[in-house]
């Protein structure tokens, strides 16, 4: 595919409007020493930079609009967006338990209830209830893992 450079007016935009921001602040920080003192060639130049940061704002912003308005629908005209259905849209459900008695059948009922759902795997973290009964009379795989507590079964141990 060929690469085409693209310019980018809307960053250079957003530069504008920062620099054209910070003129501004620099101005009305030097008016306070310019009022303070009362330096007439101060109080000019920070007359003339306030007045003059409305500019590259101004430019900022007609530099974003060109872009977001004129050049993006160009850029964006020639390409597709490629999408392949999947094959097999079968999900594998994987829940962790660790003393989950009172609910695990329930969890594992509605995953299986799903039309999409192929099966259900709980990983049981060492429960000290029937956790892993229950899960396995409900229809899921149970793998139990050695590890005590929600969360070691990824450990990696």
């Amino acid at each position: 595919m060929e690469s085409r450079r693209t310019p980018r007016f809307c960053l250079f935009g957003t530069l504008l409007i920062v620099a054209g921001l910070g003129f501004y602040l620099v101005g009305v920080l030097l008016a306070v020493p310019a009022w303070a003192f009362a330096a007439p060639w101060l109080k000019s130049a920070t007359e003339g930079l306030v007045w003059y940061s409305g500019r590259p704002v101004f430019f900022g912003l007609v530099f974003i609009v060109l872009d977001l308005y004129v050049f993006a629908p160009r850029k964006r005209a020639g390409r597709q967006v490629v999408y392949s259905g999947l094959k097999n849209r079968q999900l594998t459900v994987v829940l962790t338990a660790y003393n989950d008695e009172a609910s695990i059948r329930n969890a594992v009922a509605d995953f299986l209830a799903h039309p999409l759902t192929s099966r259900v795997v709980v990983v049981d973290n060492n429960s000290t209830d029937r956790t892993s009964a229950v899960a396995n009379a409900a229809g899921a795989a149970v793998v139990v893992d050695g590890g005590r507590g929600t969360g070691t079964a990824s450990s990696g141990r």
